[in-house]
């Protein structure tokens, strides 16, 4: 299925909706109006359109900017069954925001394909079904999901490769982390079965370079003018590498600190 990139009969279908609604409420009125023995006004035929262009009206002002936001094409699910998700965080629908085509998108019910590495959303078509909806990711400058924000990168001369990841720390320097699934497929009694690999990759932007970190290790030789005090910082919190995003996220922060 090939989904209107314009929005229009996005719109021509609500616009329907609503007018239907409105001369289904006008009739249940003139029905009151009638039993109540008094003169109906409401079958007059001004009045009707009085009130059709008037909800119509306060849709297309609701609706406004909303459109860009189903500029995108059919997403292609990873076909059943897996064991796991191939989603970022939960396997269900979960609200964010988007900064789409320039305008930001509030309460968006999304999903992270980090196998695709594609962002999806909910979405009703002409019909009035629901579908699917792959985003454009050139479009999308960033999105939040779960407590998480997603930039996209495009790519420099840096050495970062393009596509979204997580900003974990946003200051002098950035901390980011590339979350990435795997399909796996194992046989099992002559069955394929397929499940997921996580993976995360963190880089460190500072002074216009990348440093890809692997360790406590890696963020401490990165950071090495101030080797001894996040070592000392490291001991005396805990830090370790058995959670990798805390540990990075602490020392990059204490770092700034220090300065």
């Amino acid at each position: 299925m090939k989904f209107v990139e314009n929005g229009y009969f996005v719109r021509s279908y609500y616009r329907m909706r609503i007018a239907s609604a409105v001369l289904s409420l006008v009739g249940c009125v003139g029905l009151f109006s009638q039993r109540a023995s008094c003169q109906s006004i409401v079958t007059d035929s001004a009045f009707v359109s009085e009130a059709t262009a008037s909800a119509v009206a306060n849709y297309d002002r609701a609706l406004y900017g909303q459109v860009a936001l189903y500029n995108g094409s059919e997403y292609i699910p990873i076909p059943e069954p897996y064991k796991g998700f191939p989603f970022f965080g939960s396997e269900y629908w979960e609200e964010g925001t988007i900064k789409y085509a320039g305008e930001v998108f509030h309460d968006v019910l999304m999903e992270y394909d980090l196998v695709q590495d594609q962002l999806v959303i909910e979405h009703y078509d002409q019909r009035g079904y629901v579908t699917e909806v792959k985003l454009h990711s050139d479009l999308i400058e960033y999105f939040d999901l779960l407590g998480h924000r997603f930039i996209n990168v495009r790519g420099d001369s840096s050495g970062i490769r393009a596509g979204f990841y997580d900003l974990l720390y946003d200051g002098t320097m950035k901390l980011l982390c590339k979350h990435r699934k795997l399909l796996h497929e194992t046989i099992s009694n002559g069955t394929v079965e397929v499940s997921f690999l996580e993976r995360a990759n963190y880089y460190l932007l500072r002074d216009g370079k990348t440093i890809s970190l692997r360790n406590k290790a890696s963020i401490l030789k990165a950071l090495s003018d101030k080797k001894k005090a996040l070592r000392q910082f490291a001991r005396a919190n805990g830090l370790s590498n058995e959670n990798k995003e805390k540990m990075m996220v602490s020392l990059v922060r204490h770092y700034e600190s220090l300065n």
